[in-house]
């Protein structure tokens, strides 16, 4: 859904473009976008405890605990305190995903995080 509104604001920044209209809103939805965008992929590299992940997902703890041991989940935490990625999560069948952040995302969040930042500043600094 939040991906889908991405792209429909970057579609009118280009309509905005094409039909010869103001480029500051051009680059307002553009940098509406990359905000959006910005914020799924912090939300799901976010580290939760295995407890937290357990609420998000649907799972115990207990088994997240298993699953990080045998190496199916990263453990972006410590050996005896492990921590999961929001955006590895699996979810149990038949629950609400609350996943906000769609799958070719999850796997380069912090290239995606650089180049928001990166291009947030250009902007700033060109404008």
């Amino acid at each position: 859904m939040l991906f889908a509104l991405m792209e429909r604001w970057r579609e009118r920044a280009q309509l905005l473009r094409e039909c010869g209209g103001n480029e500051n809103a051009a680059q307002l939805w553009e940098r509406a976008a990359a905000e959006v965008e910005t914020a799924m992929v912090l939300y799901a590299d976010e580290a939760l405890s295995l407890t937290e992940s357990g609420r998000e997902s649907g799972y115990s703890a207990d088994h997240l605990g298993r699953e990080v041991r045998t190496g199916h989940i990263e453990n972006v935490g410590r050996e005896n305190a492990p921590r999961v990625r929001r955006g590895d999560l699996p979810y149990k069948a038949g629950r609400l995903r609350g996943r906000l952040v769609p799958d070719g995302i999850r796997s380069s969040g912090r290239a995606q995080i650089a180049r928001s930042i990166v291009d947030a500043h250009k902007e700033r600094n060109d404008g």
